[in-house]
């Protein structure tokens, strides 16, 4: 589940801020771990329909335990998105 808030446009830039929860199912491990993800960035509109846009992401995933009971560290991801779109 991801949420986003998008803030005012300033001068045709849009920027935003997310937050995003759910369930990591990892190959070997006991149970599925919770994932939570931030975002940030925001769209700037080069005309009526067309925008590039830029979105960093970062996640992190609780850390698995095994069958064997063996706990392993958190995971982490870091992202930088960017983007050219096109709204009809």
């Amino acid at each position: 589940m991801n949420g986003y808030y998008d803030f005012n446009t300033v001068k045709g830039f849009r920027p935003f801020l997310g937050v995003g929860l759910g369930q990591a199912d990892i190959q070997n491990a006991k149970d599925k771990e919770l994932a939570m993800s931030f975002y940030a960035g925001g769209r700037y509109s080069i005309n009526e329909n067309a925008y590039v846009g830029i979105k960093g992401t970062y996640t992190r995933v609780d850390g698995p335990e095994d069958h064997l009971g063996f706990k392993y560290d958190d995971i982490t991801a870091h992202a930088i998105t960017l983007s050219v779109g096109y709204q009809f």
